[in-house]
């Protein structure tokens, strides 16, 4: 019996936790009947799927609960799941404040000697 992912996702984390251990209950029922009687090998499969999907949807509410917890916080001191995905050469690289920053002495050149537009009509 397959079972809608909507219907895992209008429960909180603790009834999928009792849900998901019924199901791993029934398909191991199927398991021991597999042996005696005959049972569809669809049935088990259809089982384990719904397991999969009960699993997916309980880890995406909890790492939904861990982004309203650490909400406004800075990246670094995010835990590892919740920060962004980037090349490590991205993750190294200077942020544009680094970036934009100058030396002192060529601050002070550049205040002492500001860049001139010139414009001309005809």
């Amino acid at each position: 019996m397959q079972i809608s992912v909507d219907h895992f996702r209008e429960k909180t984390i603790e009834e999928l936790e009792s849900e998901i251990i019924t199901l791993k209950n029934e398909l191991l029922e199927l398991r021991q009947k597999k042996v005696s009687a005959t049972v569809e090998p669809e049935e088990i499969k259809t089982c384990r799927k719904t397991i999969a999907t009960a699993l997916k949807v309980r880890r995406e509410k909890y790492l939904e609960e861990l982004v309203e917890k650490y909400k406004g916080t800075p990246i670094h001191k995010l835990p590892k799941k919740l920060r962004p995905k980037k090349t490590r050469a991205q993750r190294k690289a200077l942020t544009k404040k680094q970036l934009e920053r100058e030396v002192p002495k060529v601050w002070k050149k550049s205040l002492k000697y500001p860049k001139v537009f010139y414009s001309y009509s005809e």
